[in-house]
C-alpha cells in the first residue's frame, strides 16, 4: 500500500541505483508528531461538515455487486471492464479542470458516482473516496508511512446539471482539511 509521495521516493532510489549513483534519502518526518497533529484537528468541525454533507441519507448506498446478487440490479452478471484515455483526452480534461477548478481525480470520482447511480437506480448516492492525508498537517508530506483516509463523497445527479458543474461540485465537496 502506498501513495504518490512514497512512489516518488522509491522511483528516485531505483533510478539512482540503476545509474550507480549515491542516494541520500529525504529526511524522515516524525510520523508520531503528524498523527498527534491530525488527531488535534477540530473533530467537531469535521463531524458538523459531514453531518451536513450527508443530510437526508438514511441508509448506505448498495454496492453494484450486492444488487446483482440480490436480484435488484439490471443484470445478475458482473463484467470487468478496462478503458484508457489517450494523451489528447487527458490533456483536454486537465485543461478543463484548470479552467473550472477540478482535478482528473474529481472527474473519475464523479464517473464512479454515475456508475453506482446507474446500477442502484438512485440519483443520490454516497461513495468512498481515498484522500492522501498529506495536506491537513504541516510536515505530513515528508513522513514515510500510510496516512490515507477514506471519506464519503455524496454524488447528487440532477437532470438539469451539466457535467462541468457536477465535477466542479465534486471537487468543492472534498476540501483538503477533511482528510
Amino acid at each position: 500500500l502506498g501513495d504518490v509521495y512514497k512512489r516518488q521516493v522509491l522511483s528516485d532510489l531505483l533510478r539512482r541505483y540503476d545509474q550507480g549513483e549515491a542516494y541520500d534519502p529525504p529526511p524522515e518526518g516524525d510520523i508520531m508528531r503528524v498523527l498527534h497533529a491530525r488527531a488535534a484537528l477540530n473533530a467537531d468541525a469535521s463531524v458538523e461538515y459531514f453531518v451536513g454533507h450527508l443530510e437526508g441519507i438514511d441508509e448506505a448506498t448498495p454496492t453494484p455487486g450486492g444488487l446483482a446478487h440480490s436480484g435488484e440490479g439490471s443484470s445478475d452478471t458482473i463484467v470487468e471492464s478496462h478503458a484508457s484515455l489517450d494523451t489528447e483526452t487527458v490533456s483536454t480534461l486537465r485543461n478543463l479542470g484548470k479552467e473550472h477548478g477540478f482535478t482528473i481525480a474529481n472527474a473519475v470520482q464523479l464517473a464512479w458516482g454515475i456508475v453506482v447511480s446507474r446500477y442502484t437506480f438512485r440519483n443520490d448516492v454516497v461513495v468512498g473516496v481515498t484522500r492522501s492525508g498529506r495536506f491537513a498537517v504541516e510536515g505530513a508530506k515528508d513522513v514515510v508511512g500510510c496516512l490515507i483516509n477514506t471519506i464519503p463523497l455524496r454524488v447528487q445527479l440532477k437532470p438539469d446539471t451539466d457535467c462541468i458543474t457536477a465535477v466542479s461540485y465534486t471537487h468543492l465537496t472534498l476540501p483538503t482539511n477533511r482528510e
